[in-house]
């Protein structure tokens, strides 16, 4: 789930607690946003000016806590492994292993992987690889929305790069530009997920305008899985490095 959605749920159930009036909107979002950050221990634009994508989100998250190993199995390619923030559970995540595969669980969601004999060897090294290692997926959480999102605002920015040139005046023999205008009104108060998106498009009904061929590749990589990519890789290289007959993998 990406900072958004989080931020829509939590916006959604905090309104009428907030009694925000319809021109304080931005308001309620603030503080939204703000408890957010405290809750997941990380900034957002709202105190850092730049917006953090999932990606960032998910590093910084494990990045800023002080994670520690305890080995609770280790028996060949049968291995339990937790890690906690210092004892916390906030953020706590279990590695488990057997043969051609590799399971993260814990508080982040549960995710299991198989590639090859053992998944330590295919997970360590520098850096994590989001896009390949979708490919390896052999069961994922339903906690955090599975491993892709829609994300409306990518939905939102590729719309209104379709249509807001039609307002040109060299569109205005072929295009009426009032529909245009009401279609991108229409765009400021769709809801922002993927059925408002898919409603956007069945209403969408613009003079001169053939939508049928536009693009619908809005999705993402969620909060929850680049978390499980960074965990398990930062998993991997602890448990690696701690083996006394460590050898690297060919």
């Amino acid at each position: 789930m990406s900072w958004k959605a989080l931020q829509m749920m939590m916006e959604r159930w905090l309104s009428p607690r907030l009694n925000t009036a319809p021109n304080r909107k931005a308001d309620g979002r603030t503080v939204c946003a703000s408890l957010l950050s405290g809750l997941l221990g990380c900034d957002n634009e709202q105190t850092t000016g730049k917006t953090m994508n999932n990606y960032e989100q998910a590093e910084k998250y494990l990045n800023d806590r002080d994670y520690k190993m305890e080995v609770i199995l280790d028996n060949g390619l049968h291995r339990y492994l937790k890690f906690t923030n210092n004892g916390r559970w906030d953020g706590h995540f279990f590695i488990t292993t057997w043969p051609n595969h590799l399971c993260i669980s814990g508080d982040m969601g549960t995710f299991v992987f198989s590639r090859i004999e053992d998944m330590m060897y295919f997970f360590k090294g520098e850096g994590v690889n989001p896009s390949y290692w979708s490919e390896k997926i052999k069961a994922e959480t339903l906690f955090g929305g599975g491993y892709r999102e829609f994300n409306f605002e990518k939905f939102e920015k590729y719309i209104k790069e379709k249509l807001e040139p039609l307002l040109s005046e060299e569109c205005a023999d072929y295009v009426d530009k009032e529909e245009v205008q009401e279609a991108l009104e229409a765009l400021e108060s769709t809801e922002e997920d993927e059925y408002g998106a898919v409603d956007f498009m069945r209403s969408l009904n613009i003079s001169g305008v053939d939508s049928c061929d536009w693009s619908w590749d809005f999705e993402e990589y969620t909060f929850h899985y680049l978390f499980a990519c960074h965990a398990i890789n930062f998993a991997c290289n602890t448990y690696l490095a701690a083996k006394p007959d460590n050898e690297v993998a060919a």
